[in-house]
This record gives C-alpha cells, structure tokens and sequence, in this order.
C-alpha cells in the first residue's frame, strides 16, 4: 500500500512543520516584547 505510506509521511511532516512553526513563533514572541500576536 504505497499511497498509505505516503499518506502516513505527509501527515508527519505536516505535523512537524505545525509544531516546528509554533515554537519558532513563540521565540520569536519572547525576543520581541513588543510584537504583536497574530
């Protein structure tokens, strides 16, 4: 079942590029003060 396995790494990286985007907004909120969230 190859479209399973491609299934399966497209929701992984779709989940690590969630959390990866996440936790860089959240440093680049604690770097600027002043940065408005959106």
């Amino acid at each position: 079942m190859p479209w399973a396995i491609a299934g399966m790494a497209c929701t992984v990286a779709l989940a690590t590029w969630i959390i990866w985007h996440f936790a860089l907004d959240v440093q680049l909120a604690s770097l600027l003060p002043g940065a408005v969230k959106p």
